[in-house]
This record gives C-alpha cells, sequence and structure tokens, in this order.
C-alpha cells in the first residue's frame, strides 16, 4: 500500500545503501484502515549484532516509507509532508523536526539508560486500571519487554533493550532535535588531524 504520509525528494539526494525491500510484511487489512501512519518497525545491528542506527528512511518497490519514530513525531506534530535533501550530507525535515541521514537512510541511536526506560514507562497494569494521565500529550510506543517475544536487542546501553525503548529514544531525539550525527567530511578531517 502507498505510505500516508509524502515524501518530497529535494534533488541532489545522496543515498547510496538505503535500505531497499521488493515488499513488506504489513499490519493486517483491519489496523490498516484505521490507521492515520505506517512506520517501519525493524531494527537491523552493526556487525557486533549491536544496534546503533535505526531506519528513519526505507524504500520498498519505487516508493519511500518513513521509520515508525519519524512517522509517529510527524502524526504527534500535525506534520504534513516530510522533505528529503541534501548531498552530501541527507537531511530528512518536516515543521516538526530536522534529522541528519546517513547512508543508508538511517539515524544514529543515542540509547538512554535503564533508569530512563523505568521513568517513561507505564505498565498496561496502570492503564488497564484507568490511570491514563501520564500519557495525556504523549507520543504512546506499546511494547512488550519479555524476552519470550523476542523483541530485546543489544545497543550501548543494555544487552538486552527493549525494541520500543530505542523507538522511543529516537522519537524523543527528534523531537529535541539532539540525534547524534557524523558528517559526512568527518573521515577526511579525522585522517587531517592525525
Amino acid at each position: 500500500p502507498s505510505p500516508m504520509v509524502s515524501i518530497a525528494v529535494k534533488p541532489p539526494v545522496r543515498l547510496p545503501r538505503l535500505w531497499q525491500s521488493a515488499g513488506a510484511e504489513l499490519p493486517c487489512a483491519e489496523l490498516r484502515a484505521g490507521a492515520a501512519g505506517l512506520g517501519l518497525v525493524s531494527l537491523a545491528g552493526d556487525s557486533s549484532a549491536s544496534v546503533t542506527n535505526v531506519p528513519a528512511l526505507t524504500s520498498i518497490g519505487e516508493t519511500l516509507y518513513p521509520g515508525l519514530a519519524v512517522d509517529a513525531v510527524r502524526l504527534a506534530t500535525g506534520s504534513g509532508i516530510m522533505i528529503l535533501e541534501g548531498s552530501p550530507d541527507t537531511v530528512l525535515s518536516s515543521s516538526a523536526f530536522r534529522a541528519h541521514l546517513d547512508q543508508t537512510g538511517d539515524v544514529r541511536l543515542h540509547a538512554s539508560s535503564p533508569a530512563e526506560w523505568v521513568r517513561r514507562t507505564v505498565s498496561a497494569k496502570e492503564v488497564l486500571a484507568g490511570d491514563g494521565r501520564r500519557l495525556q500529550g504523549k507520543i504512546v510506543l506499546v511494547g512488550s519487554s519479555l524476552p519470550q517475544l523476542g523483541a530485546l536487542r543489544p545497543t550501548a546501553a543494555d544487552p538486552l533493550t527493549p525494541s520500543t525503548q530505542i523507538h522511543a529514544d529516537i522519537t524523543a531525539g527528534l523531537l529535541r532535535g539532539s540525534l547524534p550525527w557524523r558528517p559526512t567530511i568527518a573521515p577526511l578531517l579525522e585522517v587531517l588531524a592525525l
């Protein structure tokens, strides 16, 4: 299906290693019908299997789709179209955020501590008991930290980081405008500094 947001591309854009796929596993039709957005939830690890980057953008077929955190921020802030621009440093922006992407269309993860996870997590028990006050005016990501569900990934913060916390870190970083990034020219400057 089509993404639920337009991503305008302002050439030149260079993403030589953008995550591309011929197809994707989608939510069931009933969930898609009631959804305001459609964001990618996949998290690929680096060579050590640790999650250091999170997709902000991917290509499925010939169509660009946003990552979960990007689309959540877009929806929560009422942003419309997103703009992809720049070369050699590529930026994805909306009226609410501006994120520098690496050559794969990812943003860098600044993993929060387990203490931060506790501070921002509301248990299902609290929600079912009717105490949703902490959720008012917030972006809510629903997930689990149960090992049996297989959604635990290694990060710099913890070897068993719930994937929902990884997406929450990217969401918070987009809202604060504080995601780390490495300019394309950095390797050259590092060599010259030696």
